[in-house]
Formats: C-alpha cells, sequence, structure tokens
C-alpha cells in the first residue's frame, strides 16, 4: 500500500557451506558435531575440507567439487553490496517511491531517492558488523533467516554522509516463497534458478528520520505512515545469485597457499525491495500476506538439450535431455494482492512471479534477465459464478526496467463496476497471458486459508516444550473466533551416504516423517478455533535432534510434493510452515571445576565449531587457548542467550545446546 519507496542493487552472502553436506558428509546434524568416521584428526579434518572429490557426470565426464562446498571459510555475513565486475563495490540504491496521492518520485526530484541502502550488524570491537544470514536446518533449505543490527538509507553529500533513515535492530527476516524457477533459461547450472522473498519490521521506537534541512516528499510520507502505526517494513527478493570462484579454482588456491590461508568465496546477486509502512492491522510483520497467488497452470519451458533438476539444494547438476522426454513445467512465482479501494486498485507484489529467460553475457549486455514476455496479462475477478475483467497489463509494466524501478509492485486501476466482486470474501482472482501465441491462464488466487506465522523458526531442547502462535487468514485477513479444520504433517531433511559411490553427491531428501521417528511432537490433525485475535496457540515437546517442518493444510490446500508438478505448483517453500530446530539435551553439570580444563571444553564445545564453521573465529580467533582465556568475559557475553537475536551472537549457527553453553560459561567464569 502507499506509500512505498523502492531500491535495487546487489548483496553478498559470505555463508559458510561445509555444513551443507552437499558434496560430502561433514556433519552429524542431531548431535552438533563432526561426521568422521575416519577419525581424522583437526588438521587432517580441515585440510580434507579444502581438497576436492571428483564427482561423476551424467555422462563419462567428472567434475571436482570442494568437500567442503564453495566457501568453507564464511562468516555468514551478509550485505546490501557485492564487488564490482571491473573492481571497487557496487551498492544498493533507492530507486523511485510513490506517495499517498499518487504522485510518483525519482531520484532528480527526490533526495531520499539519491540514497544508498545498507543493511548492517551490531559494532564488533569498534567496527561495524555485518548483518548474519543463518540456517536453522543446515542440511535443509526452508529455514533460513537475516539477522541484523541496522538498516540505513544513507545520502553522500558534500560534507559527508547523511543518514536520512535509520533503524537499530530490525526484526529477524525469514526466507519465504523460496522459488526454484525463477530463472528458466540460465545456461550453466547454478544457484542462479533460486529466488527468496525476506522482510523485516522495523518498529517505531527504533526508527530516526533526518531531513537534513532537506525537503523529500517520500521521506515525510513514511515518517507519517510509521507514526499513525506500528513503524515500517522493509521486503525485499534475491535473486540470480553467483558464486565467486568455481571449485576447482579454489581448491588451486587452498593449494598454492599450503592450506594456511583462510580464502573466502561469498555468493552474491540480486536485489530489489520495497520500504513501506507497517499498519496497525498488518496480520504478519515478517511475511508477506495479501490475497495469495501460487502457480495453479503448468507453462512449457523454452526448448533446451539440458534439463534442470530443481530438487537438490543450490547448484544441482544438469542432465542431458533423453531423446523425445518433455522437459518438466514451470509456473509462475508467488504473487501477493491487496485491493485498495481508496485508490480504486488492485495493489499486485509481483516481486518473485516473472521469471527472467537469459543469463547474464560476458561481457554484460542489454538483453540480459530479461523478464519472461508473456504479452499484455489480464486481471479477471470471478464472483457469483460470474467473471469480470479488472485491467490489463501490458509487458512494459512488468519487464525488467519496470521490475527493477517499482520493486515489482503493480498498482492496476478497477473499474467501479468490479468493486463488489472485488469485496466478495470468496472471489478469485486470476491472470492470463500468452504462451507460444496461446492466450491462457498463468496463475489463480488460492481457494484456501493460508496458516501464517511470525513463528517461523524455533528452536528447542529434548524435552523442552514451547509454545507458539499461527494465524490462518482468508485473503490476508486474519479469521477471529473462527472453526479451522488443519491437516498438520511433518517433514525432515535427510541425507543418505553409507551407501553411495563415493564420487556422488550427497544425496538429500525432504520427506515425511514417520509418526514413530518424530524429531518434535505434532499436534493432531483436528478443527481449531482461532482466538479472538485469529490465532492459535500450539505446543510441541522436542523428541529427538535434529530438525523438521510442521506444515499446516487448511481444506482446499492439496498440493502434494510427492507429485511432479503436472497439476499445480511443485515448490514446496510456498506451503504454509513453520521449522524446529531440536538440540540435544546434554549436561556437565556433574563435571568437577578441576575438570573443566581447556582440553574438556575445546573437544566438547570448539572443536565443532572450528572444523565446521572457522570463519566464526576471524574476528576473535577463541580455538587458540592463550587469546580464549584473554577473552573469557567477552565470551561469556557473546555466547548468552541475551544476546541471540545480535549478530554478534556466538555461535552465529546458533545450534549451540544449553548444556553445552553452560559448559563453557563455567569455563569462562574459571578463567576471568
Amino acid at each position: 500500500m502507499r506509500p512505498r519507496a523502492h531500491f535495487k542493487g546487489v548483496f553478498t552472502a559470505n555463508v559458510p557451506t561445509a555444513n551443507n553436506d552437499k558434496v560430502s558428509m561433514t556433519i552429524d546434524e542431531a548431535n552438533a558435531e563432526p561426521w568422521n568416521p575416519q577419525n581424522r584428526t583437526d588438521p587432517e579434518y580441515r585440510l580434507w575440507m579444502m581438497q576436492t572429490k571428483d564427482v561423476q557426470n551424467s555422462d563419462t565426464s567428472t567434475t571436482p567439487w570442494l568437500n567442503s562446498y564453495f566457501n568453507y571459510f564464511g562468516d555468514s555475513g551478509m550485505t546490501f553490496t557485492a564487488a564490482g565486475s571491473s573492481g571497487g563495490t557496487t551498492t544498493t540504491a533507492m530507486t523511485t517511491s510513490i506517495v499517498p496521492d499518487g504522485t510518483i518520485y525519482t531520484p532528480g526530484k527526490d533526495v531520499f531517492l539519491r540514497g544508498k541502502v545498507a543493511l548492517l550488524g551490531e559494532m564488533f570491537f569498534d567496527n561495524p558488523g555485518s548483518a548474519k544470514m543463518v540456517d536453522l536446518d543446515p542440511m535443509g533449505i526452508y529455514g533460513t533467516q537475516v539477522f541484523s543490527g541496522q538498516f540505513q538509507v544513507v545520502f553522500n553529500t558534500s560534507d559527508g554522509p547523511l543518514v536520512m533513515l535509520s533503524a537499530d535492530n530490525p526484526k529477524c527476516a525469514y526466507l519465504y516463497n523460496l522459488y526454484f524457477d525463477r530463472n528458466i533459461n540460465p545456461g550453466p547450472p547454478g544457484p542462479q534458478i533460486g529466488a527468496g522473498i525476506w522482510q523485516m519490521a522495523l518498529p517505531l521506537e527504533s526508527l530516526t528520520f533526518n531531513l537534513g534541512g532537506n525537503q523529500s516528499p517520500t521521506l515525510s510520507a513514511l515518517q507519517k505512515a510509521a507514526q499513525a502505526g506500528l513503524g515500517l517494513v522493509v521486503r525485499y527478493v534475491t535473486y540470480y545469485t553467483l558464486e565467486g570462484l568455481t571449485e576447482a579454482a579454489l581448491a588451486q588456491k587452498f593449494k598454492e597457499s599450503g592450506y594456511k590461508q583462510p580464502i573466502i568465496n561469498a555468493a552474491s546477486g540480486l536485489i530489489i525491495g520495497t520500504i513501506g509502512a507497517w499498519s496497525n492491522d498488518d496480520p504478519l510483520f515478517s511475511a508477506p500476506a495479501g490475497r495469495l497467488f501460487y502457480g495453479t497452470y503448468p507453462l512449457p519451458r523454452p526448448s533446451s538439450g539440458k534439463v534442470f533438476v530443481p530438487s537438490g539444494r543450490g547448484k544441482a547438476p544438469l542432465i542431458t535431455a533423453v531423446a523425445g522426454a518433455t522437459a518438466p513445467p514451470y509456473f509462475l512465482g508467488p504473487i501477493t494482492a491487496w485491493v485498495d479501494s481508496a485508490n480504486q486498485n488492485v495493489v499486485l507484489d509481483f516481486s518473485s512471479t516473472i521469471p527472467e529467460n537469459t543469463g547474464v553475457s560476458t561481457p554484460p549486455a542489454p538483453g540480459d534477465l530479461q523478464k519472461a514476455n508473456y504479452g499484455t496479462l489480464t486481471l479477471t475477478i470471478v464472483s457469483g459464478g460470474k467473471e469480470q475483467i479488472v485491467n490489463q497489463i501490458p509487458y512494459n509494466q512488468y519487464d525488467r526496467a519496470a521490475y527493477e524501478l517499482s520493486g515489482g509492485i503493480i498498482e492496476v486501476p478497477y473499474p467501479g463496476n468490479t468493486a463488489g466482486a472485488l469485496a466478495d470474501p470468496n472471489g478469485i482472482l486470476k491472470l492470463y497471458g500468452t504462451v507460444d501465441n496461446v492466450y491462457r491462464p498463468l496463475t489463480n488466487e488460492i481457494a484456501w486459508a493460508a496458516v501464517g506465522t511470525d513463528d517461523r523458526c524455533l528452536y528447542l531442547h529434548v524435552k523442552e516444550t514451547i509454545t507458539y502462535r499461527m494465524r490462518p487468514l482468508w485473503k490476508g485477513r486474519s479469521m477471529p473466533g473462527q472453526a479451522l479444520a488443519l491437516t498438520i504433517s511433518q517433514y525432515s531433511f535427510t541425507a543418505q551416504d553409507a551407501a553411495k559411490p563415493s564420487s556422488q553427491l550427497v544425496i538429500k531428501t525432504m520427506a515425511p516423517v514417520a509418526q514413530g521417528a518424530y524429531i518434535v511432537t505434532q499436534p493432531p490433525s483436528q478443527t481449531y478455533i482461532t482466538d479472538a485475535d485469529g490465532y492459535i496457540t500450539f505446543s510441541v515437546t522436542g523428541l529427538l535432534p535434529g530438525a523438521a517442518m510442521l506444515r499446516y493444510q487448511a481444506p482446499g490446500d492439496t498440493f502434494d510434493p510427492n507429485q511432479d508438478g503436472a497439476t499445480g505448483y511443485h515448490y514446496f517453500g510456498f506451503v504454509s510452515y513453520n521449522i524446529f530446530r531440536v538440540l540435544p539435551d546434554d549436561n556437565f553439570d556433574d563435571v568437577p571445576d578441576k575438570q573443566i580444563t581447556w582440553d574438556f571444553v575445546y573437544q566438547n564445545v570448539i572443536r565443532y565449531f572450528y572444523l565446521i564453521y572457522p570463519g566464526m573465529f576471524a574476528r576473535l580467533a577463541f580455538q587458540n587457548e592463550a587469546i580464549a582465556r584473554q577473552s573469557a568475559p567477552i565470551i561469556a557475553k557473546l555466547i548468552s542467550k541475551s544476546s541471540w537475536d545480535s549478530t554478534s551472537y556466538m555461535p552465529v549457527s546458533r545450534d549451540l545446546s544449553d548444556g553445552k553453553r553452560k559448559l563453557l560459561q563455567r569455563w569462562c567464569a574459571l578463567n576471568e
């Protein structure tokens, strides 16, 4: 809704990848320990992480892949900048805005739109840290979070930087709508086919607005909207992510350094986003909420001699298409819609809807990353058995240029005679376009209640019970005091390694968890009554260490992830879920103080993180006993649960059990 300010640019994610179990088995996820059946010593283990194995391709060739995947020394940092192709740094910047009266501003007309957008961490040793991208489930792909310390829009003046908008301690951003067909013709295999939507709230009390003596209609409108509500929200989409060095090249650099240099190989990609108001009646602050569309109609891929296999994590191999075989279909990405009756518009969030059908040339060319062209789109509304046209959307409103200027947000004016149908609580919006010269339906609004939550990623221990809230939404609105039948199921990623040839990648699957193997207790599938605010409160208890997803299906939500997607969307990241990490219930209380030696603490706590996440030791090398003793008070503070939301929290992976935390805190107290 208005007002909105949009930005575009780049991001860098310096994620650690040794924990991914992508190439070789590296972790015992359940017990947060290294997977080390060969009993390698710590130096041998680190050396092995920096070496490759030859992975068999679909033909007779092999490709070298690092055992630690592509970024062993990543520190989880995330920034809205990236290294430029010709040196220097590329940044993320504001583009356009729209204020409540419908006026659209550009950087030439509004100083705020000349600003750069920054996502920062908290100060650490008098240096600004970075935001942190953290996987709840190191083996899986559906529980990624971004912790940050500050969000800024900075205008560089002749007198120095002017921070026009800042927010301290934004709410954690969670990955939503992980879409694996964002690029349907990408060229070489890689993570560039994926995209994700993130949203974070900026509470009013954390916001600072600074016009700096300038006039800015955009910033003034955002400030007024924030003060009328709860603050601001920032929604952004990351897409076309590319790794830096190939694993073969990185392995060679490791070798040339004598395996002594911690070489960083961060991934970077493109980003578009929107800053808007956090309204008093927003049903969720951490997720897109509104009238949701998920791909209903399978669409043919561009013809190619290769077929991408989208079921793997990140980079997955291409397989040669079998003669006469048909490439699997793809579906449009998600859409969030809202009827703005005050301005007589249907607002469509196309931020991750229309896929690109070209990659990036070397050097970049004007035709790169073009949006798939479905001609002039038609938005309709079905109500009372009658379908009416709302309006049409020409290609120049959703092509690459329009997408990057508007954050993917499109306002579609509607005629007065459709107002009643758009207000129908059972009406269904539809979108039509042209594919292969055939005008046809592309996607429909869902006809079931989406079950949303701000309790997206939850941590607990074996035997521990926690409560959380889910909020069913019908067309983006809460459902207070209503009965809703829910089918609740449990899923988990599993990896099979023991029986597979060493030349293969680790085979991981997202599979239903059998009742006798539940990782958390599963709430019953039954009819629930929402409370006065539209929430359902659940309680679960940790049963086994590991990670699990709970999925919530309202009547009408019949998506089956075991099907090939021929009759509906096949992106598991679109379903209604939250995800849990259960840590082991270990306890060292009966160990006397005299046995709490450095060697004991290193073996039981620090070793795992030093071998799997070595990047987290870059600023404080507390794998070194002398440094750890000198830094004992700092370590105790960083591992405290009170620092959980901080970008300085250790371990950044957040898989330190309470038993190990208490043990390390005891050692710190004994050495202060």
